[in-house]
């Protein structure tokens, strides 16, 4: 009678829990063929809030809809009810290895925004900008306190996410006025208290754009071995820029692999440890394209009276205009 009982108990809910489900969805999936309300279901599975990864505190002075906020039971921090996103199964589940910058930001339009789901990804895009540094945000987050900076597209992918934020959430464009907590207001500073260096997220954009046109020369963090055992000391300096001529962003070198391309060669054996496989130094494609589209959404931003600026200062002095007739 059990294996009965029981196919009967979970055959009968499990379709009334799915539909539940997408009820609670935009009218894009609600609307949609079942194919396409099967996939949206990846959402509830890879958005969750996991204790043991949690994303850095917001800003207390954030404006509404804020996190709901608790406290540790056995640190007693304080502690905010935001879901992180899911890098992948299983080995991307939970811990430190859970958020990945670059793999929140690719996936969030489609398992965030299109599904319906507002909140979550306005709190994602506010909590790894508060660990903005050299005009990056982390690749390894880890809540921000022990964040590894060694990716330059993730950025890009982040103001991407940010731009689609704004075309299709109802008056996304308040959120470019969200008060981010910085944890690094500086590139050289310690971590600082939440809410003690706040910035309105237009101005985190801002200084995006601001380090790569003035040329950011930097190296990383804890740079040896114990950091990375496979890279060449090589491989931990970084530099960033854009070309003036073409308006093409450009960084890295032949030493480590800072875009999504980033399998570093690992074996003595066959010769190809702290080797990338494909390094993409210079102006790396996707990036190309994605400094492209952010150009332009910030153009119609600053068109509509949400963004402030409309040029960023050269380390010479001069004002590079966002405004490029022929790039744009």
């Amino acid at each position: 009678m059990i294996p009965t009982y029981f196919d009967l108990i979970i055959t009968g809910s499990y379709p009334l829990l799915l539909e539940h489900g997408w009820s609670l969805m935009g009218p894009f999936i609600r609307q949609s063929s079942t194919f396409i309300r099967t996939l949206a279901q990846s959402s509830i599975q890879l958005i969750s809030i996991v204790p043991n990864a949690r994303l850095p505190l917001l800003s207390p002075n954030l404006r509404e809809p804020r996190p709901i906020e608790g406290t540790d039971e056995q640190t007693f921090e304080r502690i905010q009810q935001c879901p992180s996103l899911a890098a992948g199964f299983p080995h991307f589940g939970g811990e430190i290895w859970r958020n990945w910058s670059r793999d929140t930001f690719i996936s969030l339009p489609g398992l965030l925004l299109l599904i319906g789901r507002y909140e979550e990804p306005r709190y994602l895009i506010l909590s790894y900008g508060g660990c903005l540094r050299h005009g990056w945000i982390p690749n390894l987050l880890s809540d921000g306190k022990i964040a590894r900076y060694n990716v330059r597209d993730a950025v890009w992918w982040w103001l991407y996410s940010i731009s689609n934020y704004t075309y299709l959430v109802p008056d996304g464009y308040k959120t470019l006025s969200d008060k981010v907590s910085r944890l690094y207001p500086t590139d050289d500073s310690p971590i600082q208290t939440v809410g003690s260096h706040d910035q309105s997220l237009f101005d985190v954009i801002h200084e995006v754009l601001l380090c790569p046109i003035q040329t950011l020369t930097f190296r990383e963090r804890g740079a040896g071995h114990l950091l990375d055992s496979d890279m060449t000391d090589e491989g931990f300096n970084n530099k960033i820029g854009i070309d003036t001529k073409t308006g093409f962003v450009y960084g890295g070198n032949h030493w480590n692999c800072g875009t999504w391309m980033d399998k570093m060669g690992s074996s003595k054996k066959a010769g190809n440890k702290g080797h990338p496989a494909t390094p993409r130094d210079g102006s790396a494609i996707e990036l190309v394209g994605l400094c492209r589209a952010i150009l332009a959404w910030l153009i119609q931003m600053n068109k509509e009276g949400h963004y402030s600026y409309d040029s960023v200062e050269t380390s010479a002095g001069k004002h590079f205009y966002i405004k490029f007739k022929n790039f744009c």
